[in-house]
């Protein structure tokens, strides 16, 4: 996992309890944060160019694909978008959150999400 400009941005440690629950061995574990980094980095760069507008894209896609760590960008990108990106990713992590939760849970065992079920319920 490189390091990138937003990622101090980024607090997923909720999703670590999932990756516990499905994966056995490190190897997976490693496998399933890379998948997740993969799977958050994609989406901010789609929310990215989903606001910026298409004159900035080339700019913005220059810049991060020569220093995908320079926090500079978010500099330039806060010039240009029409928020703060702060407020872009913020706005969106949630959702991004949930949405990997919902996954990672639809490939737990059977077994597993009968479990949480049952937990979750008894805590009422």
């Amino acid at each position: 996992m490189s390091k990138l400009f937003f990622d101090h941005f980024i607090e997923i440690e909720n999703i670590s309890i999932h990756i516990s629950g499905i994966s056995e061995s490190m190897e997976e574990k490693v496998d399933l944060w890379n998948l997740i980094d993969e799977y958050i980095n994609n989406r901010i760069i789609y929310l990215i160019l989903n606001e910026l507008e298409d004159e900035h894209h080339d700019g913005f896609l220059e810049m991060f694909l020569d220093k995908p760590f320079d926090e500079n960008i978010i500099g330039f990108l806060d010039e240009r978008l029409p928020r703060s990106f702060e407020s872009l990713i913020t706005e969106n992590l949630p959702l991004i959150t949930s949405d990997l939760i919902e996954i990672l849970e639809i490939q737990s065992p059977p077994s597993e999400k009968v479990e949480k079920k049952k937990k979750s319920v008894s805590k009422k």
